[in-house]
This record gives C-alpha cells, structure tokens and sequence, in this order.
C-alpha cells in the first residue's frame, strides 16, 4: 500500500498543475481568438477615419469589463495606436500621444505614467499596432 503512495501523490499534483495552468491561459487565449475573429471589423472602422494633420491615429474599443462590488475590477480596452508608444516597456507618452487621446485614454495615461500600488495597467500588444490593455482597480 505504501509503495503507490508518493506516485499518487505525484499524479494528482501534476493533473492538478495542468489544471491551474490551463485555467490561467484560457482567458490569454481567449482575447487572442476573439481579436483574431474580430480583427477584419476593427481594421474596416480604422480605414474609414482618416488621419488628422498626418498625426498617428489613436483609436479604442471597450472589450471586456468584469468584476463585483466586492474584490478587483478588471477592465480590457483595444486600442489601436499608430505610433506604437505603448509598445515600450514601459510605455513612454510623449505630449503629442496625450492630445491624440483626447482624454479619452486620459485615466490609462495616468496609469501608466504614474503606477499606483493598489491598482494596474497591463499592456498586450495584439499584433499590427493594436494593443489590448488591462486596467486591474482595487
């Protein structure tokens, strides 16, 4: 009896990683499959805004929002950002980013010029100077 002991121990702890890992990716995946479907609708929007003054277009799309009264609010934002400033790690904003946004990305900007303890801003880049970012609110 004591002889299959530890190698139980060792199959549940392995289907138990698999588990917890295929659990965490599967949202990951998720937004890429459905960028992947989506992505012919948002590239048709893009083309019909025409740039201004030959500036970079900035433009965003709610994606997800979820999250209680209680515990984290997490909330996904596509943006499509032709001068790639949210590609650097971490994301540098110059001035001209800032009055492309409008305000509309104001709260973002902050975010991630200024990071907070309690609160974060993550940034994917989806591929084509789209970036899907996520707002975590404690």
């Amino acid at each position: 009896m004591r002889r299959w002991f530890p190698g139980a121990i060792v199959l549940v702890l392995t289907a138990l990683a698999v588990f917890v890992g295929v659990s965490m990716s599967r949202g990951r995946h998720a937004d890429v499959a459905r960028f992947a479907r989506e992505r012919p609708h948002y590239e048709a929007l893009i083309a019909q805004i025409p740039a201004v003054a030959g500036e970079p277009r900035l433009l965003q799309w709610p994606w997800t929002e979820r999250g209680a009264a209680i515990g984290a609010q997490v909330f996904q934002t596509l943006v499509y950002d032709e001068s790639d400033e949210l590609a650097g790690e971490p994301p540098h904003l110059t001035a001209a980013w800032h009055a492309r946004s409008r305000g509309s990305l104001a709260q973002t900007a902050l975010a991630l010029d200024q990071p907070r303890d309690d609160d974060s801003v993550a940034v994917r880049p989806m591929g084509g100077h789209f970036y899907l970012l996520t707002e975590t609110l404690q």
